[in-house]
């Protein structure tokens, strides 16, 4: 045995310091960087702490001195710090070029104060002006409406739902749902009256507001009626509802979601309805602390007391304002998906396993992948399989994964076959008739990732963990249309129609080609933003790239203005292979035609050519010669030679004529839909 002695040959633990004002002033500043607020909290710790010991242990276990000792956090892959917090909701993998904003405008309550200042902080350089809506629109901003890039709002929940309403709610009976639903149609009145005053600019400038932010809690308690109009939340819910319902009716106004960002983000870090009255329904904050000075115990501010982050809410906000903005104009649209296969789709090299398991081969992150091209196809995005394997092996597991939910026909090209991808990406380009900056290449490999951005260095390739890929593909505003069209729901079956004619194309001449080809154009003239064909002709005019006279992009304001004071025409194509929808815009004023753009799906069939004669006879009715205006960009090298063909004159720069010139025999050209015309101007 040992002759230790267990206990007594242990050092005995030090001699409890007596806590001394001096001790106490030292933690406080070593912690917080600060002595004390006043002598009461000083006596409190000398009369409650036995020891300097048992002082630090009460102090470090409070909430003053705790918040300042957050874990760290992990360290985080590559591309966290782009995919988490302000960044959540919007990727930024997909972009090309950085949003060209200059001047936004900020319409709402004493909410937007801080924008300016935290913003900047961030590095956003914007001009931002703001107007309160008790004033707006009588109060007129430094600039014209029309000189913003868009308008952000808000209406305060207390605006409509001031105190006297909304405590008369929490004064009624929790069971009264009559006198609810008065209330509720009491505040959607008032909501009303503020609607017209924020968006009263709407003709001028892309309006984006903000909708309410929804409690946090039940007041009427956890276990009585959720969803009827006595539970605030659901009350609120419905107001939120309404708002949208008169969004959705009115043109250029655009609803910011601002409620599931704050429900994304987390709103026990941004609202303050657990502190303050339900119904202000904003962001909590520190003012408090002014009005508190004279308190008899002094206490630490709000953002002390609650985990706030609310200049990263007002950032995440903002970003989804940009982004709403970036799918408004089409700012580096995504045209087309090409996605590899293996380890893309599904787990591993599925053609080497002795049995295909799908519960092993797509559960998890591929199905989710799946589900995200699916809705792309849906948006109009064109789905490309490129893999190096055999069609018949793709063919065989791809009826046990996926045949019941994205089926193979989904994928409007499919190049499986063991050449290089760049091959096969240019294939699926040509076959498409794209330019590389309008298409992702989405593989796990980083050497085929490397060598298909070398072949293509327009080509935007996803280098980022698989785990983001769902979200890259489905929340970047790249990939979201500003409008789902007829056209663009067809797209993969215009697709396989364009692949098809091609063939037939090079089998025959042309002149037996175009002659069999049964081409019809019907030309409209749209007259305004009421048109139907008008949200279509928006998206034709700054999505397309390869046939654009001109590149210049429109807003739905400027496009609008440009039917009321000029000519707008479309045309609508099909022949025996298709339907293909309005693929044709022009644009004129008295005596010029500004830009003339056409989807790439027709180009060849001389569409263009009698399009221009129709227009060009319309013009001559009022002037004797029609110029046009050509500009060169670095993708419209198809549209460059248009009004050569057309038979027109090059005169000091300018192109001109004064003749109708030839409708193609092998066209068959329609003139304006006389009843849509109709209904068109009311």
């Amino acid at each position: 045995m040992s002759d230790i002695d267990p206990v007594s040959d242990i050092d005995p633990a030090p001699p409890a310091r007596p806590l001394t004002a001096e001790m106490i002033h030292a933690v406080y500043n070593a912690v917080l960087g600060r002595p004390p607020e006043n002598n009461d909290v000083i006596e409190h710790f000398v009369a409650t702490s036995e020891s300097l010991e048992s002082f630090i242990r009460q102090a470090i276990s409070s909430a003053e001195f705790a918040s300042r000792y957050e874990p760290p956090l992990p360290d985080r892959p590559s591309g966290y710090e782009r995919h988490s917090r302000r960044n959540y909701l919007v990727p930024t993998e997909l972009r090309v070029h950085e949003t060209p904003l200059a001047r936004v405008l900020l319409v709402g309550s004493c909410g937007f104060d801080t924008w300016p200042d935290v913003l900047q902080r961030g590095g956003v350089s914007v001009t931002l002006d703001r107007l309160h809506l008790d004033s707006h629109p009588d109060v007129a901003p430094v600039c014209d409406p029309s000189a913003y890039d868009f308008q952000l709002s808000q209406i305060h929940m207390r605006a409509v739902m001031p105190d006297h309403i909304y405590f008369r709610w929490i004064r009624g009976a929790f069971t009264d749902v009559v006198a609810c639903r008065a209330m509720f149609e009491e505040v959607c009145r008032e909501i009303d009256r503020f609607f017209d005053r924020v968006t009263a600019w709407k003709d001028k400038l892309p309006v984006f507001l903000m909708n309410f932010l929804l409690p946090q809690g039940s007041l009427t308690g956890r276990l009585l009626d959720r969803y009827e109009l006595t539970n605030n939340v659901f009350f609120m819910e419905e107001l939120n509802r309404y708002l949208y319902s008169r969004v959705k009716q009115t043109a250029n106004v655009h609803l910011l979601d601002a409620d599931a960002v704050a429900a994304s983000f987390g709103r026990r870090y941004v609202q303050d309805d657990s502190m303050w009255v339900s119904n202000h329904a904003a962001h909590l904050n520190d003012s408090d602390v002014e009005r508190d000075k004279d308190r008899i115990v002094k206490v630490a501010p709000p953002s002390e007391h609650y985990d706030l982050d609310t200049e990263e809410f007002i950032f995440a906000l903002w970003l989804e304002a940009e982004s709403m903005l970036r799918t408004l104009r089409q700012l580096d649209s995504v045209k087309m998906i090409c996605v590899d296969i293996d380890d893309t789709l599904w787990h591993g090299v599925q053609a080497e396993a002795d049995y295909v398991d799908i519960n092993v081969a797509i559960e998890g992150w591929p199905v989710a992948i799946a589900e995200a091209l699916a809705v792309l196809k849906r948006r109009g995005i064109i789905l490309a399989l490129v893999s190096k394997n055999t069609a018949e092996n793709i063919e065989r597991i791809w009826k046990t994964l996926y045949a019941h939910t994205l089926p193979l026909e989904d994928f409007a090209i499919q190049k499986i076959n063991w050449r290089p991808k760049a091959e096969n990406i240019a294939d699926a380009l040509a076959e498409a008739n794209l330019l590389p900056r309008n298409v992702v290449f989405l593989d796990d490999n980083p050497v085929e990732r490397a060598a298909a951005k070398q072949a293509f260095p327009d080509l935007r390739v996803i280098d980022s963990s698989h785990y983001y890929w769902k979200r890259i593909l489905l929340w970047s505003p790249e990939t979201q249309p500003a409008v789902i069209t007829a056209e663009s729901t067809q797209r993969t079956d215009m697709i396989k129609a364009q692949i098809a004619r091609e063939t037939q194309r090079k089998a025959v001449p042309r002149e037996e080609f175009l002659r069999d080809l049964q081409l019809q154009v019907t030309a409209s003239w749209i007259t305004g933003q009421q048109d139907p064909r008008f949200p279509r002709t928006l998206e034709l005019l700054n999505k397309t790239n390869q046939f654009n006279t001109t590149g210049v992009r429109w807003t739905a304001q400027s496009l609008d203005q440009a039917c009321r004071d000029g000519t707008v025409m479309t045309c609508d194509v099909a022949d025996r292979h298709s339907a293909y929808g309005l693929v044709l815009v022009a644009i004129a004023s008295a005596a010029t035609i500004e830009q003339v753009v056409m989807s790439c799906r027709v180009i060849g069939m001389d569409v263009e050519i009698a399009a221009i004669a129709l227009l060009v006879e319309k013009l001559l009715g009022n002037t004797p010669v029609v110029h046009a205006v050509m500009k060169d960009t670095d993708a419209n090298l198809l549209s460059r030679s248009l009004f050569d063909k057309c038979g027109w004159t090059l005169h000091e720069g300018r192109w001109q004529t004064g003749e109708t010139g030839q409708i193609p025999a092998h066209v068959h050209l329609q003139g304006v839909h006389e009843e849509e015309r109709l209904r068109a101007t009311g």
